[in-house]
């Protein structure tokens, strides 16, 4: 479907690609993560989820929603819930309340992730309860001296826990772990 879509963009010329939408909830969060990170530069996205996907995409560090989806969408846009819609005002009622999402994607935000990135913060999200250091030395196989290199290089604390990362901090530790595997790489 978003290659259908992406055809028709590049076809009749289309530089502004936003999107206005009530998603189907049970494929909002895919949807919206591949719209995110496909070919096409977004503009702007406007969509009703419900209200937990809206919820868990602006969530923080350190609110009960914030998780893996929360980094990837914020690693890339700005998100923010503009209203809540209560069930009623939907025919059939869905069982579950909605919520109007306004999502900027930012190109320059999303052009400078790493490859791999979205692997990265699922790998590392298995590990959220943990602290940074002793994730990413599971994760990495790296001794104490290189994991310690690597969180200095990003300005992390190694007893920060995972869930305790903002988005900024994920994608400053996962540019630092691409271009320490480059060197690990180069220099084998």
């Amino acid at each position: 479907m978003l290659d259908t879509f992406e055809s028709v963009a590049r076809n009749f010329g289309c530089r502004v690609h936003k999107l206005v939408a009530n998603l189907p909830y049970q494929i909002a969060t895919p949807l919206v993560l591949n719209l995110l990170y496909g070919k096409l530069p977004w503009h702007l996205m406007v969509v009703t989820t419900q209200l937990e996907l809206a919820e868990k995409m602006a969530a923080g560090p350190g609110h009960p929603d914030y998780g893996a989806v929360s980094v990837l969408v914020q690693a890339a846009a700005a998100v923010a819930i503009d209203r809540r819609i209560p069930r009623s005002a939907f025919w059939p009622r869905p069982e579950v309340v909605s919520a109007i999402v306004v999502i900027r994607p930012d190109d320059a935000r999303r052009n400078a992730l790493p490859p791999g990135f979205a692997g990265w913060v699922h790998r590392l999200w298995s590990k959220r309860r943990k602290k940074i250091g002793g994730a990413l030395k599971e994760l990495t196989g790296r001794d104490d001296r290189q994991i310690s290199e690597l969180l200095a290089s990003s300005g992390i604390d190694p007893e920060t826990r995972v869930e305790k990362l903002p988005p900024e901090k994920f994608v400053e530790l996962i540019q630092a772990l691409a271009a320490s595997e480059k060197q690990l790489n180069g220099s084998s």
